[in-house]
């Protein structure tokens, strides 16, 4: 943090795994660290002017299971931004997702609240190449319009082929994104059940799908 801090006087956001909490109320489980490690975290924090954002979900990013079949979860991963950033994006939140294959937390960070709307992008997805039709639905649009001579009509092209795109994998992938959200859920319901010990049945059979 001194490095990037040293490195440019602009607005800037630090985020991820930083292996160590800003107080004990962030540890829940056994092998907690010391308040000399802590207070070390806390001072460099404060010294560089550092804003922790906060959170919506779980209250921890880490668990691990333990010797007699408890769990450690302990508030290791967080978003870091510097006044000036947050002063740039005092809408923004953190919110904690679910992973089914890691035993850390992904971070989501938005930058407006859901109230306030952010233009959408086009992305292209990955997962487009194993479907067999996937050819076809960019040839229905690219074909016809095959005239690419100015960059403005490449750019009309584009556009097209990207509103072609989009419902196309909403007819053909909604489905699928709506099961992975379903499950994402059920996860996040397993794991904040106060009486848990370790993964249910069902946990392993989602985490194994």
């Amino acid at each position: 943090m001194r490095n990037m801090a040293s490195l440019s006087d602009l607005p800037w956001l630090c985020l991820g795994d930083f292996n160590e909490v800003l107080s004990l109320e962030e540890y829940d489980g056994i092998g907690k660290g010391s308040q000399s490690q802590i207070q070390g975290f806390r001072d460099v924090v404060d010294i560089f002017g550092m804003v922790d954002l906060g959170f919506q979900g779980q209250p921890w990013t880490f668990e691990k299971r333990v010797s007699g079949g408890t769990y450690t979860r302990v508030r290791l991963d967080r978003a870091l931004g510097s006044s000036e950033w947050c002063a740039q994006f005092p809408l923004a939140l953190v919110e904690h997702l679910t992973s089914a294959t890691s035993d850390h937390s992904p971070l989501l960070v938005k930058l407006a609240a859901s109230g306030h709307r952010l233009e959408k992008s086009f992305k292209y997805e990955v997962m487009w190449e194993m479907h067999p039709d996937l050819k076809r639905a960019v040839d229905s649009v690219w074909e016809p319009n095959s005239r690419n001579r100015t960059a403005s009509e490449v750019r009309a092209n584009l556009t097209a082929l990207a509103n072609e795109l989009g419902e196309w994998s909403k007819a053909t992938f909604g489905s699928v994104r709506g099961e992975i959200k379903k499950l994402k859920c059920e996860i996040e319901k397993l794991r904040s059940d106060p009486a848990r010990t370790g993964p249910s049945n069902n946990e392993i059979k989602i985490n194994d799908s």
